[in-house]
């Protein structure tokens, strides 16, 4: 599959097999993860891999937007001592939103390469989630990625047409300069 087909086919998926997600493949997941483009270089995000189906089912439990049953998740987190330590000056210099949101989408172009489904879960009780996974306070969740094999397939929703989203030099400017 070409780049463009991968991110073109790629769904979220809300609904999983029972089958179990590698460590093998968890571990390539991570490391496309830390080969994304993040701010200033600070390289602040840490991963927490859920695979044991009592925590899966913890985590669900207090996030609302993760459907289905998946068999693993990755929560990202950004580590604010490490912003500070690297200069950032929050949130002026500093969008960890930005550096996740990069992160997990190499998470999910690589899952639908290795045939796995994914979805970025956003609607979750932080402060849950920061007790659960027994974060330090300046370790931060940001997102949720839940992961597992799709259970059927997922259709792709229409997209608007390019032409509609697109300008040139200004809003509303034509290619021809118009």
């Amino acid at each position: 599959m070409t780049i463009l087909e991968t991110i073109k086919y790629r769904r979220s998926v809300r609904k999983y097999t029972s089958g179990e997600v590698a460590l093998e493949d968890i571990m390539l997941l991570l490391d496309a993860a830390r080969w994304a483009p993040t701010g200033g270089d600070v390289q602040a995000w840490t991963f927490i891999v859920l695979r044991e189906d009592a925590n899966i089912r913890k985590l669900r439990a207090v996030s609302p937007g993760m459907l289905g049953e998946p068999t693993a998740a990755i929560v990202i987190c950004t580590d604010m001592d490490r912003v500070l330590e690297r200069g950032g000056r929050p949130p002026q210099q500093f969008l960890p939103r930005m550096d996740t949101a990069m992160a997990a989408q190499n998470i999910m172009l690589l899952a639908q390469e290795l045939g796995l489904g994914s979805c970025p879960i956003g609607s979750f009780n932080r402060e849950a989630v920061q007790v659960l996974l027994d974060l330090p306070p300046s370790v931060i969740p940001e997102l949720v990625i839940s992961l597992g094999y799709p259970a059927g397939e997922t259709k792709a929703p229409a997209r608007r047409a390019i032409e509609e989203i697109v300008h040139y030099e200004r809003y509303e400017g034509r290619p021809d300069g118009s």
